[in-house]
């Protein structure tokens, strides 16, 4: 190769190796300008550390701690944030106390702020309040956590959204939040105070509240609590205000009236309220509230207490101290359950509605209902007493009593019964009749079998009419006053008579049975025999068959 050659061929080899390694051959014109990030943007947010001690927020942006902070003198806040659009990260750390010295409190808003964010530490043993936002509209706490304080875990204001937090061992109140917060997965235990105190509009889910001294929750007006759990509080477990839901939550062995109490026009859906040392479910003091699908196990009361015009579906009570289901006037229940409470399955007041309802092997009677009452469809077996006992102008269509210790239905004055069955009703300390009807009843369709005395026993004047008495201890019927009309009726089978009567006025037509006695100044018709056709009359329409 010659000089020339060698020289260019070295010409292009630079020029290529500038161009891979120097960048731009062409760089514009003016100084280089800097390309390296600064520290801030680097890392943009702002350092607290205990020699910041007490710490006041008074911009806008981000914050966190790089160690714990111990207060350095008495009345101490430890952080204090005086603005809005504020987030602070504990960054896992405490803020808790010295050798010598408490914090009053951890972190306090201080002024109407808005946009506060505060998560990921511990606040612990402050003489007042632990995390106080009260001030802060809008504000998030996230996985904190909160102890021993003099005063409340947490206080907050309105629009709060608590996560993730857990506040305990406190002088008063776990949670004590503002209107409209929204709490998930927290958790308040051993608190001197209530667990959880909301206000108003708040919601919750996830949330327990377990061993505090007064109640689990207490949820103000229109509140929604949702797979919660009030378990060993001092107080009710939850307690809510006007138009409130709880949905599938748990309250357990906690104390006071009940494990449940609700407000006015409140509904609990597939709730729980178990082994509690008052009742299960309450509503007494309030109206219109509504019990779907819930269960009241073994609480030391009674199951459910129903106000007036409340509603129950598909409930049920089952091994609690008292009655399983208590009501006041105008309830209305539909396919709920009673069994083994050691008082009355369903205790409830004047024109209240059950039907669908089962009580089973409860102490006392089965159904013992007030005045004007509406059952239909209902159960009554195997309880300590009498399966049905109605109050004055009740009506009862298409039950069924059997295996009680008492009558099967139990009547006062004015009730009407329609296809209901006694059977097997033994009476144990009690008479054991089929149906015992007081004054003005009525009872029409109705069969009774087997009971260990009478089968129909009327006091009064009575209309039994279409009704089946067979195989009964005792009667089959018994007319014991005046004015009473026993008509088309089949009596067989029977220990003692058939049809026995022993007052006067009374109308017995078109009847078949096997044995009948009956005593003077009765109108009976005529007795054919109908096994015999030379005594046999179609003429005559009011005829009563023995055969």
């Amino acid at each position: 190769m010659n000089r020339t050659h060698a020289l260019a061929f070295s010409s292009v080899v630079f020029a290529l190796s500038v161009a891979v390694r120097g960048g731009d051959l062409n760089p514009p014109v003016g100084p280089v300008a800097e390309t390296h990030k600064t520290l801030t943007e680097v890392e943009p947010r702002r350092p607290i550390g205990q020699e910041n001690v007490p710490f006041v927020i008074s911009a806008p942006g981000s914050y966190y701690l790089t160690g714990p902070l111990e207060p350095t003198a008495a009345g101490q806040t430890a952080v204090t944030i005086a603005s809005s659009e504020v987030t602070l990260d504990l960054s896992g750390f405490s803020i808790r106390n010295s050798p010598v010295f408490a914090f009053t409190t951890g972190v306090l808003v201080s002024g109407t702020r808005s946009s506060i964010a505060v998560s990921n530490g511990v606040v612990r043993g402050t003489t007042t309040n632990g995390i106080n936002t009260s001030a802060a509209v809008d504000a998030a706490l996230t996985d904190l956590r909160v102890n021993s304080c003099g005063n409340n875990g947490f206080l907050t204001g309105p629009s709060t959204i608590l996560t993730r937090c857990t506040s305990s061992n406190n002088f008063f109140d776990g949670f004590e939040t503002g209107a409209n917060n929204s709490l998930s997965d927290c958790s308040a235990f051993s608190n001197d105070g209530v667990g959880c105190d909301l206000g108003l509009s708040n919601s919750a889910r996830g949330c327990t509240a377990s061993a505090n001294l007064g109640r689990g929750f207490d949820a103000g007006n229109r509140s929604t609590l949702t797979a919660c759990t009030a378990d060993g509080n001092g107080g009710i477990g939850i307690l809510t205000g006007t138009g409130c839901v709880v949905a599938d939550s748990t309250a357990a062995g906690n104390g006071a009236e009940a494990g449940m109490f609700l407000g006015n026009a409140s509904t609990a859906r597939n709730c729980t309220s178990q082994g509690n040392s008052g009742g299960g479910f309450d509503s007494s003091s309030a109206g219109l509230s509504s019990f779907t699908n819930c269960t009241a196990l073994s609480n030391g009361s009674f199951g459910f207490n129903l106000s007036d015009s409340s509603t129950a579906t598909g409930c049920t009570a089952s091994f609690n101290t008292t009655d399983g289901f208590v009501a006041s006037a105008d309830a209305v229940m539909t396919d709920c359950t009673a069994t083994f409470d050691d008082g009355e399955g369903f205790a409830v007041g004047s024109t209240c509605t059950l039907s669908g309802c089962t009580a089973s092997n409860n102490a006392s009677f089965g159904f013992d209902v007030g005045e004007a009452c509406e059952l239909s469809r209902c159960i009554a077996r195997n309880n300590g007493s009498s399966g049905f006992n109605l109050g004055t102008s009740s009506r009862a269509s298409d039950c069924m009593a059997r295996d009680n210790d008492g009558d099967g239905f139990f009547t006062a004055e004015n009730c009407s019964l329609t296809d209901c069955t006694a059977h097997s009703n033994d009476g144990g300390v009690q008479t054991g009749d089929g149906f015992t009807l007081a004054e003005g009843s009525s009872t029409v369709g109705c069969t009774a079998t087997a009971n260990a005395d009478v089968g129909f026993e009327s006091f009064g004047r009575n209309l039994i009419v279409g009704c089946v008495s067979k195989d009964n201890l005792s009667f089959g019927m018994r007319i014991s006053n005046n004015g009473s009309r026993v008509d088309s009726c089949l009596m067989r089978g029977n220990g003692t008579f058939d049809l026995r009567v022993d007052g006067a006025n009374n109308q017995i037509i078109r009847n078949r049975w096997s044995t009948f006695t009956t005593a003077i100044f009765n109108a009976v018709g005529d007795i054919q025999n109908a096994t015999d056709n030379s005594n046999f009359h179609l003429d005559q329409a009011w005829a009563n068959f023995d055969f």
